[in-house]
C-alpha cells in the first residue's frame, strides 16, 4: 500500500464544521414552522379626490364607467412592501371610475397583493399576526 496515496484529514476544519452544526440547531426546534415573510390579499381599494378640471354642470350625474381609465389622472399609490400587486382583470378590467358634477372623482379596484411580513410562529398554532399594508405616494 502507497503512503503517497492516502489524504491528510484536516481536523481544524472539521472541528470549525462540527462547531458550526452544534451552533445552527442549538435552540432549533424543528416543530416549529420556519419564517414566512409573505402574505396574500385580494382588496377592493377605493380612492377619491377633487379634480375641479372636470366640474360639470349637466342636469344628470355621470354612470360609472371603466372606459376612461387611461384618460384621466390617477393617483401613483406604491404599496411599500409589495412583493407583487396586480389589478384583477377577469372579463373584464376590475377598476371603475365615477365623477360627481362638484368634480369629485371616485375610483374604486379590485387588486391581489403580495406583501412582506415579519412574522413570528414562536406560539404556533395560537399565534396573532400583525401584518400592515404600507402605501405611500409619490408627488
Amino acid at each position: 500500500m502507497a503512503v503517497d496515496n492516502l489524504v491528510e484529514r484536516d481536523f481544524e476544519k472539521q472541528n470549525r464544521t462540527t462547531s458550526l452544526w452544534k451552533e445552527l440547531f442549538e435552540n432549533y426546534d424543528r416543530r416549529m414552522r420556519p419564517y414566512f415573510g409573505r402574505f396574500t390579499v385580494n382588496v377592493y381599494l377605493v380612492q377619491y379626490w377633487i379634480d375641479p378640471r372636470l366640474r360639470y354642470t349637466a342636469p344628470f350625474e355621470l354612470p360609472p364607467t371603466s372606459h376612461l381609465n387611461n384618460e384621466l389622472w390617477l393617483p401613483d399609490l406604491i404599496f411599500i412592501n409589495s412583493k407583487m400587486a396586480t389589478l384583477h382583470q377577469i372579463t373584464l378590467e376590475n377598476r371603475v371610475v365615477q365623477i360627481s358634477s362638484n368634480g369629485l372623482v371616485y375610483l374604486s379596484q379590485r387588486l391581489r397583493l403580495v406583501l412582506a411580513c415579519a412574522m413570528d410562529f414562536t406560539y404556533f398554532p395560537f399565534d396573532e399576526q400583525l401584518c400592515p399594508i404600507e402605501m405611500t405616494s409619490c408627488k
